[in-house]
């Protein structure tokens, strides 16, 4: 495991000044939980800065030379405290000097596989693997390393939101949901444990700061059989993410209306960062929706599709459901209860 020093709300001159280095990736060795008879139960981390002995080391409270160690003398001797780059620091300290926690999964018999994707703000790419055999996996969508923008005085690179979306085709070409993951970081993973065999879809969204930008990025399977990634284009199968999220994914329903013929339902899917609307056919005659989004607020909700339009119809064959998705742009701020009637 490691560890990412620097919070963006800390300059690097007030942690340096603490023995660390900012922008600076430590080692998480391990945490442990100590009784000090002043300061009660602590919970501490121990932390390793992998220059080694010449490195400077963290110089706050449970540092080496830390007094309060000498209250508990026998805990202070098992540390076995050296100029070697390792040090203890409280939880309390690591989530403030810390940015973020990295975790390498090694699996002997698993296999690697990576696959350039390249998307834009108003639709997704989609790639397509099949497992011969009930298997786990690692799902990770990977963006540039924003170091590799740093100095420079054009590009203003910053980690964006990414979206994955799992879904598996049934025999009868339905689409089952399996899972997903939404955040922002620079690799965003999904943990698939003991699917069964099958043909498995992965949906791929990402969030650009200029909406004519296409954004590449980088699938990483890493998994118990041997995949090949294909690519599935719009032509080919359309409407994948649509039918994959047409029961909501993990979402709850926000609104809800039941006319005669038709039922519809907008989901509020925070876990795949959408929001999604489904209308199911009650009747027995074919239903045409018409579906104007050019006037939605672009700044809080993008509806996705594969051919990018914003004004199109939908049709909705009897007992058939038929979902519309929609990023939302900013899935840390509290949701707009008004943009989501201005979506329906």
């Amino acid at each position: 495991m490691t560890a990412a020093c620097g919070q963006e709300d800390l300059k690097a001159e007030a942690i340096e000044r603490l023995g660390l280095v900012s922008d600076h990736a430590y080692s998480l060795i391990g945490v442990r939980t100590i009784i000090h008879p002043k300061e009660g139960k602590v919970q501490l981390c121990e932390i390793r800065n992998p220059w080694g002995w010449a490195s400077e080391e963290w110089n706050g409270k449970w540092s080496d030379t830390y007094k309060g160690w000498n209250d508990i003398p026998d805990i202070k001797k098992s540390m076995d405290f050296k100029d070697d780059g390792r040090f203890m620091m409280s939880f309390e300290d690591f989530k403030t000097y810390f940015d973020y926690v990295t975790v390498c999964r090694m699996h002997n018999e698993y296999y690697y596989i990576s696959y350039p994707v390249r998307t834009n703000h108003t639709s997704y790419s989609i790639r397509t693997f099949s497992l011969t055999e009930p298997g786990s996996f690692y799902l990770t969508l990977s963006q540039k390393d924003e170091r590799y923008f740093r100095g420079s005085k054009t590009i203003n690179y910053a980690y964006t939101v990414a979206r994955i979306v799992l879904g598996k085709k049934n025999a009868d070409d339905t689409y089952e949901y399996i899972d997903a993951a939404c955040d922002q970081c620079k690799n965003l993973t999904l943990t698939c444990e003991e699917l069964e065999a099958g043909e498995y879809y992965v949906v791929v969204a990402v969030d650009t700061a200029d909406q004519k930008m296409v954004y590449d990025c980088v699938l990483n399977y890493y998994g118990s059989q041997d995949i090949t990634f294909d690519r599935v284009r719009y032509k080919d199968d359309s409407g994948v993410l649509e039918k994959i999220m047409s029961g909501g994914g993990k979402g709850r329903a926000m609104i809800t209306e039941k006319k005669k013929d038709f039922e519809y339902n907008c989901y509020l899917s925070l876990e795949e960062g959408m929001i999604t609307e489904t209308y199911h056919n009650l009747g027995n005659k074919e239903l045409t929706f018409n579906k104007d989004y050019s006037k939605l607020d672009q700044g809080k909700y993008v509806v996705m599709r594969e051919d990018q339009s914003s004004k199109f119809k939908i049709k909705v064959n009897p007992d058939e459901t038929v979902a519309i998705c929609s990023k939302i742009l900013n899935i840390f701020d509290a949701i707009d209860g008004k943009a989501m009637n201005d979506l329906k």
